[in-house]
């Protein structure tokens, strides 16, 4: 079977937004949000409402969110009001959070789950609005309806938006995590050039996400599956056992916490049976790139369902190349502070050890080779001092 995990990871990084490295961006409009409805939304609510959080939450909260082949990049933040349900409905809350946001950049909408407000940096903010606090006895209810919405399209939703989020922090560890992040952000590369630029009803953004928090099982490679991380393996799994929770050609995925909305639920039977037929093309893809025993070959059956993003086999060389060039620089470091490094080494040892034994085998495994390279450094260390007592006994007699 061909390696094809840094083409894999080279593909995440090339499809993972580039102005989200550091959350600054996103906290500086945040905090101008903050500061607009802290501002303007007392006074249109008459002081109805307090304002007591604005959260980001949604992709960009669990690191899934990808780069966009067409459109905007979709930032989810929830905006938390102590308010009474009893007393207000959730059109009029909206209502007074769109009038404090509005003007606030060119463009801001009133949707049904949210209030937009759109950036001229090609992304935009969907501001779900939810009322909790003591007036509500401590639980947490979406805003759901547009600005002149009938009553039985309008609703308080009990909600809670950042349980997913926890969850996959309680299931998974670190390394865990980050495959599952990879792995969603290759189903929705995958979901936008298969369905949403063609015109077809695409899988939404937390229904994929929800079904790995369900079915996703980490891989790795070698005989036991504890070495470097196997994405290949991980997203192949990962089509079948959504393909196996098909009840003919539909599927059920639920939000595991209120209000526990099948995700599926708004596709129609047609277009949930496309979703079908495509997740088997992709599985079928990942098979035959998964049995390849060349790299290049392999590669070339990943780029038909990823396009040209997804390099080829040659690439692994120029990387491996940017590897060799970065060990020649840390081993002339190492040699100069070979006692911190093993301090680190052997402090990490030990906590990996006590946390957890399977992680500190697959620490050994990814650090193999900077083990190897201080321990070599050490030995020239101690030839050297070896040298040096000898040459000082040889003229202190």
């Amino acid at each position: 079977m061909a390696n094809v995990q840094r083409q894999f990871e080279t593909f995440h990084n090339r499809i993972k937004p580039g102005f989200f490295k550091g959350e600054q961006p996103l906290r500086e409009k945040r905090d101008r949000l903050w500061e607009r409805l802290q501002r303007e939304l007392p006074e249109i609510a008459q002081d109805a409402a307090e304002i007591l959080a604005l959260r980001i939450q949604g992709s960009y909260q669990t690191r899934t969110t990808v780069t966009k082949v067409k459109g905007e990049i979709d930032i989810d933040v929830g905006l938390y009001l102590d308010v009474d349900i009893g007393r207000f409905g959730p059109v009029e809350v909206k209502r007074w959070v769109y009038e404090a946001l509005e003007g606030h950049t060119q463009e801001v909408d009133f949707r049904r789950h949210c209030i937009r407000v759109k950036y001229q940096r090609g992304f935009h903010v969907d501001l779900a609005v939810y009322a909790a606090g003591k007036s509500n006895g401590g639980d947490c209810y979406l805003a759901v309806g547009k600005r002149h919405s009938e009553n039985g399209h309008k609703e308080w939703e009990q909600s809670n938006p950042r349980k997913l989020h926890d969850l996959i922090i309680d299931n998974f560890d670190e390394d865990e995590r980050r495959q599952l992040r990879r792995t969603v952000r290759y189903l929705k590369r995958w979901s936008e050039l298969h369905f949403r630029q063609r015109g077809d009803a695409a899988p939404t953004g937390i229904a994929l996400t929800t079904a790995a928090y369900h079915y996703f099982d980490p891989k790795g490679l070698g005989v036991f599956r504890n070495g470097e991380p196997n994405d290949l393996e991980a997203l192949r799994d990962l089509t079948q056992d959504l393909l196996d929770a098909f009840n003919g050609d539909e599927i059920e995925v639920r939000f595991p916490a209120a209000p526990h909305d099948d995700l599926f639920g708004e596709m129609t039977s047609i277009q949930q049976k496309n979703f079908k037929h495509e997740l088997q093309k992709l599985h079928r893809v990942l098979g035959d790139a998964s049995c390849s025993s060349s790299q290049t070959e392999a590669c070339a059956l990943l780029s038909e369902v990823f396009t040209e993003d997804f390099p080829d086999g040659n690439e692994k060389l120029q990387l491996e190349d940017e590897e060799s060039r970065g060990s020649e620089i840390a081993s002339v470091l190492a040699g100069s502070a070979v006692a911190f490094v093993v301090g680190l080494i052997v402090k990490g040892l030990v906590q990996k050890f006590v946390d957890r034994k399977q992680d500190l085998q697959l620490w050994l495994q990814r650090n193999r080779r900077e083990i190897v390279q201080v321990v070599r450094n050490m030995g020239a260390v101690v030839l050297m001092i070896g040298v040096g007592w000898l040459i000082w006994s040889a003229f202190s007699d």
